[in-house]
């Protein structure tokens, strides 16, 4: 395959200054090129060629991403890959405008240091015919340095004209639609610099001397200096005729049809949906075809990525890079909305959990009750359910029975007798985890929902935003703090079932009670704070940004109210609620001389956690000092503890 030598071309103020850049692609040079407009200018003039550029690069380098060892367990990212995810963006920007792109290892000796992105234009491949890919010659001026292959990650464009080397980069195909548009953006430019008057042939009768057709020319050129001359009135001779040879821009041309007919190639090529460079005709048309982007351009595009780096780079290391699409808020929404659909289909009847839970990818739910059986603990809910109709009617009929274990019975007469509705507790299941997380993230997200657009005419009209934020952060806690109460107040009485040492309810309620209002006020104080942080930088780049539209100013404040802000905060609060429940539970068991150890314990999507997979099984005595309160350890985190009796003279 022919390799050529070729200058490259940087663009400055529209002029062209070529460089001694080795270049291997045809269509980087106007020399060689068939199309008016070359790649480079088409993506830095052609708004809609740079706005698809944009969205690929910035959605493969946004795309959550992990590191994994040997033993495909999660862990932090090495320091030498921390911008990994601006090098991915480089490296997609670069394969859509060239068919290439380059990473050069920078190295001690054999440990990796970093990685620094290398313009295309500036490296050509050395070739063998037998061998294949040899190395690098790269070319910055006049020094030039030869690379071996293991000093360079490199991708290429897939081309089925090549066996390796740069392939025909997405924006060939789009150079056509983009010479038509950037020619009428600049006709119509010109347009408007000539007065907003088409090309004119002046006819003048006679036959006058060549000197006085030179005066009338200047004086025509005079008079089409520019817009603002195109409505002045200027009387001229009856012998003099204008008579229009060019066409306007617009009308005579069907513009908005070739402009739409362009957008529409250009969108195409790059693979990118229409409505992400418009304002789509509604919401739900919007968000189908986001999720198409990502389906059908960016996750096959992840995938190379991943295979390249993972070949190339990382396996030597001993680690593997893993994309992580399914942490994206629009496919968690869709998840969401599978989810909604399968409830529905479960209590119609038509469904069963399990097959719900499969078609979800969930693992099977496991026995919550230690050893006891399905059929075991639904005859425990009847007697339950029995004693409870038998109370209601007479209060202070004994009721006999030798399913129900003693210090359940003791429990419930407890919660009674305190005025708390024991049978409301026993005669259902408590709720779940995850119905916890959802009823605490509508709470904040209702909160949010019902501040965020004050927050934003706040800024807008320059009014005071602590006015809002006080009153967001009073809503906020009357909000959170009972929700979280009553999370950590039933999980105590949950262990209590489970251990069988039960205590005054009203005691365990005004323990969590108590915890729940000092807790809810420094995480108020705390999710204000960081919104108040996050106004005052809208705020600047508001005001230092003119022109700045709502819109523009919404997407900036979006990210302190939105859905993924209250899932985070719902997600964690609840750990950390369940967590304090242990706490509770533990400290009253103590007052009674009754000695036990908390144990570490995480789900199985979170074992993999960097940070907690190293504390499963562990008693809290190995925990590490910054964690001795327990879970959580982090934000997201969904570990919780169990407590285990300690004898005596153990540790």
């Amino acid at each position: 395959m022919g390799m050529m030598m070729q200058r490259a071309y940087l663009f400055d103020g529209g002029e062209v200054k070529a460089i001694p850049l080795g270049s291997s692609w045809p269509w980087a040079t106007a020399e060689d090129a068939r199309q008016d407009v070359t790649a480079m200018v088409a993506y830095q003039r052609v708004s809609w060629v740079r706005r698809c550029i944009a969205l690929r690069a910035g959605a493969i380098g946004a795309m959550p991403l992990e590191i994994v060892d040997a033993g495909g367990e999660p862990m932090a990212i090495p320091d030498a890959l921390q911008r990994l995810p601006y090098l991915l963006a480089l490296a997609e920007a670069s394969l859509c405008v060239t068919g290439a792109a380059y990473w050069l290892r920078e190295r001690r000796g054999r440990t990796l240091l970093g990685l620094r992105y290398l313009a295309p234009q500036s490296v050509t491949p050395r070739l063998d015919e037998r061998q294949g890919l040899v190395g690098f010659d790269r070319a910055v001026g006049a020094t030039k340095i030869s690379l071996q292959p293991d000093d360079v990650v490199w991708f290429f464009e897939a081309d089925p004209a090549l066996e390796i080397g740069p392939g025909t980069p997405l924006i060939v195909a789009a150079l056509s639609a983009a010479t038509l548009v950037d020619g009428g953006q600049r006709y119509a430019a010109g347009f408007f610099e000539r007065g907003a008057i088409p090309a004119v042939l002046l006819s003048v009768e006679g036959n006058p001397p060549q000197e006085e057709l030179r005066r009338l020319e200047e004086w025509w050129k005079r008079l089409l200096r520019g817009v603002r001359r195109a409505w002045e009135t200027v009387a001229v001779r009856a012998s003099v005729r204008p008579q229009v040879v060019g066409v306007a821009p617009g009308r005579d041309l069907a513009m908005t049809d070739l402009m739409m007919q362009a957008r529409q190639q250009i969108a195409v090529a790059f693979g990118v949906p229409q409505t992400l460079l418009e304002d789509a005709a509604n919401y739900a048309t919007a968000a189908e075809h986001r999720l198409s982007f990502y389906e059908e351009t960016i996750i096959p595009r992840c995938a190379f990525y991943e295979a390249e780096i993972n070949r190339q780079l990382l396996a030597q290391l001993g680690l593997q890079l893993r994309f992580r699409p399914d942490r994206l808020e629009v496919f968690q929404q869709r998840e969401a909305q599978k989810a909604q659909s399968l409830v529905a289909l479960v209590q119609a009847g038509i469904m069963s959990v399990s097959e719900a839970r499969v078609q979800l990818e969930l693992d099977e739910l496991a026995s919550d009750s230690g050893n006891v059986s399905d059929v075991e603990r639904e005859a425990l809910r009847s007697e339950l359910r029995r004693w409870a109709q038998k109370a209601r009617r007479r209060p202070d009929a004994p009721f006999e029975s030798a399913i129900i274990p003693p210090h359940i019975r003791a429990l419930v007469e407890a919660m009674v007798d305190g005025g708390v509705d024991g049978w409301g507790f026993v005669k259902q299941q408590p709720p779940s985890r995850d119905e916890s997380e959802r009823r605490l993230e509508r709470i904040v997200r209702g909160v949010f929902g019902e501040y965020a657009p004050q927050a934003l005419q706040a800024v807008i009209s320059g009014g005071d935003t602590e006015d809002v934020l006080a009153a967001l952060d009073a809503t906020l806690r009357s909000g959170i703090t009972p929700e979280i109460t009553r999370i950590a107040y039933e999980e105590v009485l949950r262990q209590a079932l489970e251990v069988g040492i039960a205590f005054d309810p009203v005691v365990v309620n005004a323990a969590a009670l108590d915890w729940a209002q000092r807790y809810a006020y420094d995480l108020v104080s705390g999710i204000t704070g960081t919104t108040r942080d996050l106004l005052r930088q809208a705020i600047a780049q508001y005001i230092a940004t003119p022109g700045m539209t709502e819109a523009q100013l919404e997407a900036l404040i979006a990210p302190a109210f939105g859905p993924v802000r209250a899932q985070m905060i719902a997600v964690t609060e609840v750990t950390r609620a369940y967590s304090q429940a242990s706490n509770l539970y533990q400290r009253l068991l103590a007052e009674t001389g009754f000695e036990t150890t908390r144990v570490w314990r995480t789900r199985h999507d979170e074992r993999v956690c960097p940070i907690c997979g190293p504390l499963e099984d562990r008693p809290e005595s190995d925990w590490p000092d910054d964690l001795r309160a327990g879970p959580p350890a982090h934000v997201n985190c969904r570990c919780w503890t169990v407590l285990e009796y300690r004898h005596r003279g153990r540790r």
